[in-house]
C-alpha cells in the first residue's frame, strides 16, 4: 500500500487550498485573540497528539450526566426537540437550546483551556451532538462505519458517555491506530469504509476501542479513521462537542462554504466571562 503523510497537502481533503485556508484562519484567530495561560496540559497534549486520543478519568460529576440523560430520555419519549429519530438512533436538535448542562460542559474551564493549548490559539465550538444509539440487528450506517472527519483539517472532539461503556458490545468510539499519522493514497475515493477494509489497510489489531466509565472524558482527533461502534449489548447515549478554528464544513473541498451553524441561547452567551465569548464565534445566538 502506498501511504501519504501530513507533510503532503494530498493528505488533506481539499488539498493545498484547504491547507492554506486553515492556516490563514488559525493565524487570524491567534492575532485576534491574544491569550496568556499557563501550560497546564503539556504532557497530556503530547500524548494526545501521539496517540490521537486521551481519556481523563472522573472528570465530570455524575449529577450533571444524570441530568443530561434524564432530559434526553424525556425528549425522546415525548418526540420533541429531535433532529432525527429512527431505528438506529435518536438525536437532539441543537442541544444547547434544550439541555443547559451541555452548554456548561462545552464552555467549562477544563475543556476550553485544553482546547486552547491544543490549537495554540482561541478555538471556537463548531457542531455538537447528543445522541442515543439503539441495539438492533440492522447493518451499521453513517457514523457507525469507519471514516475520517473532513470538514476541518485540524480539530478534535470531546466525548462524554452517559453510562459505563466497558467493551465493544457497548458501542464505544473506535479509532484506527496509526491513521492519525498516515492515510492510503486513495483516501479521498470514498468516505465510508468497512471494518475489513480498515483491517486490510492498517492491520488486524489496529482498532482501539475507547472504553470509559460514566464521568470520564474522552478527547479524540477524529481526523483519523474512526467510528461509533454499533452497540449490541445495551443502548448508548453520548454527548459530542467539536472544537475548531473556523466553522465546520469550510476549508476542505469548498473553502469558505459553511455547514449550517448550531445554536445557543443569547442569554447563555451573555452569561459567559469575556475571555470565553470568542469560543462562541461560530454559533448562532438566538
Amino acid at each position: 500500500m502506498e501511504w501519504i503523510y501530513p507533510n503532503d497537502s494530498k493528505y488533506y481533503h481539499g488539498g493545498r487550498a484547504a491547507v492554506e485556508f486553515h492556516n490563514f484562519h488559525k493565524m487570524k484567530r491567534k492575532q485576534q485573540y491574544v491569550l496568556e495561560f499557563e501550560k497546564e496540559y503539556k504532557k497530556d497534549i503530547d500524548l494526545f497528539k501521539e496517540n490521537g486520543y486521551i481519556i481523563f478519568e472522573n472528570a465530570i460529576a455524575h449529577e450533571i450526566i444524570d441530568s443530561i440523560t434524564e432530559q434526553t430520555e424525556r425528549m425522546i419519549r415525548d418526540n420533541v426537540n429531535l433532529k432525527m429519530h429512527d431505528q438506529h438512533y435518536a438525536m437532539v436538535a441543537d442541544p444547547f437550546l434544550h439541555v443547559n448542562e451541555a452548554f456548561e460542559l462545552a464552555f467549562s474551564d477544563v475543556m476550553l483551556k485544553f482546547a486552547i493549548e491544543y490549537f495554540d490559539c482561541m478555538p471556537g465550538i463548531g457542531t455538537f451532538n447528543l445522541r442515543k444509539s439503539y441495539v438492533n440487528n440492522l447493518s451499521p450506517k453513517t457514523t457507525q462505519l469507519f471514516h475520517y472527519d473532513r470538514q476541518n483539517l485540524q480539530f478534535f472532539k470531546f466525548f462524554v458517555y452517559m453510562h459505563d461503556v466497558l467493551g465493544p458490545e457497548d458501542g464505544p468510539l473506535t479509532l484506527v491506530k496509526g491513521s492519525n499519522k498516515m492515510r492510503p493514497w486513495n483516501h479521498s475515493s470514498k468516505h465510508r469504509w468497512t471494518e475489513q477494509e480498515i483491517k486490510n489497510l492498517y492491520g488486524e489489531d489496529s482498532l482501539a476501542y475507547l472504553t470509559a466509565k460514566k464521568g470520564d472524558l474522552i478527547a479524540a482527533t477524529t481526523t483519523c479513521y474512526h467510528r461509533g461502534t454499533k452497540p449490541t449489548r445495551k443502548e448508548r447515549t453520548m454527548l459530542t462537542l467539536n472544537y475548531v478554528t473556523h466553522p465546520e464544513g469550510s476549508g476542505t473541498d469548498r473553502p469558505g462554504q459553511y455547514e449550517k451553524r448550531f445554536k445557543m441561547k443569547r442569554e447563555q452567551y451573555e452569561s459567559l466571562p469575556d475571555w470565553k465569548r470568542p469560543a462562541a464565534d461560530f454559533l448562532d445566538k438566538v
